[in-house]
């Protein structure tokens, strides 16, 4: 699988998600929020490595580790920060930024891009260390914000959600996987090559190919020794409130989606509770999991109003509509 995933943070405490995309070349890190002690437990190496951070709202439980990561990557040259969020990440962000004594930047280069994502637009500031963060460059306005990743590989969708304030979900979506099977090719006495672009270009199925390809035709020859797979996929959830109506948008948002990282904030008993605080009962993440038929519920973002062992019955709820509801593994 192309696609991996680590949930960060224990149990009642601040969640978050990392999600490794390997291309077979290269590895893409995607990180979805930043709650405090979240990162305590990747390596200074695999931080540096992030590519994008997505925060789901600015909220402090989501963003109180942001210290631990910026102190990391405030000086990757040639290698920029992005962060995307909804609405006021660009002023919350710049203020993280300014809230360090700079004297010791000169000649220091490093840029932060800041998305903020709005349902009609994203728009993109810029900020540099060399200038101490303390300038916001207009530097991009996109008049869509359907998708805000398009890798050759995968692609990064929102979904946006109520918690009384704009969050954000996201969506990660691997690319469909063309394979070449060299065993075939090697039956067929053809030899790897260059010439195996044109394979995984495509192009007119009617194509006589060359020498190397044997004078094949290319509709021909793919079908014979070239599989596609279908992408994985994974979506992160947190901080939000539904009615029926809204799960079932959200379903038809995640159909086909593999995984489900959703909040379940409060128990089922609790929901009163749940929609005065603009959160999630565990039996609803369920019900979202359900209807969008997901192969995988894993429950995060628990509240510590409750013992162990309420939380954890908690899961029984959850697996009574979706059996293939789950807790991180190392929550077990």
């Amino acid at each position: 699988m192309a696609i991996d995933f680590q949930i960060l943070g224990k149990p009642q405490h601040d969640n978050a998600l990392l999600v490794r995309v390997s291309t077979g070349q290269s590895m893409y890190r995607l990180l979805f929020d930043c709650g405090e002690g979240c990162l305590d437990t990747l390596e200074f190496s695999e931080l540096r490595e992030i590519d994008h951070l997505f925060f789901s709202h600015l909220h402090m439980d989501h963003v109180a580790g942001f210290d631990r990561f910026f102190r990391c990557n405030y000086d990757r040259p040639g290698r920029r920060n992005s962060f995307w969020g909804p609405a006021g990440t660009q002023e919350i962000l710049q203020h993280r930024f300014m809230g360090y004594l700079w004297n010791l930047h000169e000649g220091m280069t490093s840029s932060c891009l800041v998305h903020t994502i709005a349902p009609d637009q994203v728009r993109c500031h810029r900020y540099e260390l060399e200038e101490a963060y303390s300038i916001s460059h207009e530097h991009a306005t996109s008049a869509s914000s359907d998708l805000l990743i398009d890798q050759p590989s995968f692609q990064v969708r929102p979904i946006f959600l109520n918690h009384g304030t704009s969050s954000i979900g996201y969506i990660v979506h691997e690319k469909e996987r063309m394979n070449i099977d060299i065993d075939r090719l090697k039956d067929l006495n053809l030899s790897p090559g260059p010439w195996l672009k044109q394979l995984r270009g495509g192009g007119d199925p009617d194509t006589i190919l060359g020498p190397e390809g044997g004078g094949m035709r290319l509709g021909d020859l793919i079908e014979k020794v070239v599989t596609i797979t279908a992408g994985s996929s994974i979506a992160y959830l947190t901080d939000f409130i539904v009615d029926d109506q809204e799960i079932d948008f959200l379903a038809k948002k995640l159909q086909g989606c593999r995984h489900l990282i959703c909040e379940s904030q409060y128990l089922s008993e609790d929901r009163e509770l749940a929609v005065k605080n603009h959160h999630l009962t565990v039996t609803e993440s369920a019900k979202i999991a359900a209807r969008a038929q997901v192969d995988d519920l894993i429950l995060i973002h628990v509240s510590t109003r409750y013992s162990e062992t309420q939380w954890r019955g908690a899961l029984q709820e959850a697996k009574a509509i979706f059996p293939k509801a789950r807790f991180a593994t190392h929550w077990q």
